[in-house]
């Protein structure tokens, strides 16, 4: 993507960002295409960290590659087991 052509219409300037940093500093000067941060979500968020919390609380050790159906089944799997 590196290095970009950016123009300032309001003074007609063009200059080049040669990496990332350059790009957000041009742009906070008036400098565009204006530099837009990319939005990583969480990759544990909602359903997915209740039921990691609810198994850390029962004591199970989860395997990452387990769906979360699968640890929806040991959480009740150990529920089970914890009543008799």
């Amino acid at each position: 993507m590196y290095p970009l052509n950016m123009t300032n219409p309001a003074i007609g300037g063009y200059a080049v960002a040669n990496c990332e940093d350059d790009h957000v500093t041009l742009t906070g000067l008036g400098y565009g295409p204006a530099y837009v941060a990319l939005v990583v979500p969480d990759p544990v968020s909602g359903l997915r960290a209740d039921l990691l919390n609810e198994a850390a609380a029962a004591g199970i050790k989860v395997d990452g590659r387990w769906s979360d159906k699968r640890l929806q089944a040991e959480i009740d799997r150990a529920a089970l087991v914890s009543e008799r």
